[in-house]
């Protein structure tokens, strides 16, 4: 082999050596960006559960706080995992899930302010509502970002359900004991006004009936503690 040849060998094994190198550091830079994105979304995802948490706390203690007058503002920082993986939601989520994500975190928001309720017509339909509310948007971006993290990522976390379940139930329970107060009068025979209160009542009940149905027609199955009635 004279020495161009050997040149040759010598050029083309760096090459070969070069693109191998090359690849593999794609490859290790494309795993490290999978991990960060699944960490990421994961992360979030905990959030939204620990703030679940927080609702269901609320929605058992509703008639409490009806009775002061003011719903406790929450000191805990409920968006920390939002902004610090805000960069990683909007790179990898479309405009579509997005939305979810930022729903819930502005319903969260508002939660998380408390609030003067001693001026509102239906302190009830008013607290219940606005907790149902919170809790029905955090449960889609917590479902969102889990079905995200299962298809698109082969990733899957245990789902803690029965806090959404529960919070759920609660408020169906409480909506239904208030409506019972006046079952023995007519609606008809009510003012317009009590026929409002009386109607903001049954819609929030609705929207509680309604999350967890849509959860047990995706396979959530309720444990018999879920769906043993409240005392």
């Amino acid at each position: 082999m004279n020495w161009l040849q050997t040149l040759f060998a010598s050029l083309l094994g760096t090459a070969v050596g070069a693109s191998a190198t090359g690849v593999i550091a794609a490859r290790n830079e494309n795993k490290r960006k999978q991990s960060l994105t699944i960490d990421g979304l994961a992360s979030v995802r905990t959030e939204l559960l620990i703030a679940a948490n927080r609702i269901l706390s609320s929605i058992l203690s509703a008639r409490m706080a009806m009775d002061t007058g003011r719903l406790p503002p929450i000191r805990d920082d409920l968006t920390l995992m939002y902004r610090t993986h805000a960069s990683i939601l909007h790179a990898n989520l479309s405009a579509k899930d997005m939305l979810f994500v930022t729903v819930a975190y502005s319903t969260l928001g508002t939660y998380a302010q408390g609030m003067d309720i001693k001026g509102q017509p239906n302190q009830f339909a008013h607290t219940y509502g606005l907790y149902m509310n919170t809790l029905n948007s955090v449960h889609n971006a917590y479902i969102l970002l889990g079905d995200i993290l299962l298809s698109k990522y082969i990733f899957s976390i245990a789902d803690e359900f029965p806090i959404f379940y529960i919070g759920a139930q609660t408020v169906s329970q409480d909506c239904e004991t208030e409506l019972k107060k006046s079952s023995n009068t007519s609606v008809g025979s009510l003012g317009d006004a009590n026929s409002d209160l009386w109607n903001d009542i049954k819609n929030v009940k609705a929207a509680a009936d309604a999350l967890m149905i849509s959860m047990q027609t995706k396979g959530y199955k309720p444990s018999e503690l879920e769906i043993s009635p409240t005392s």
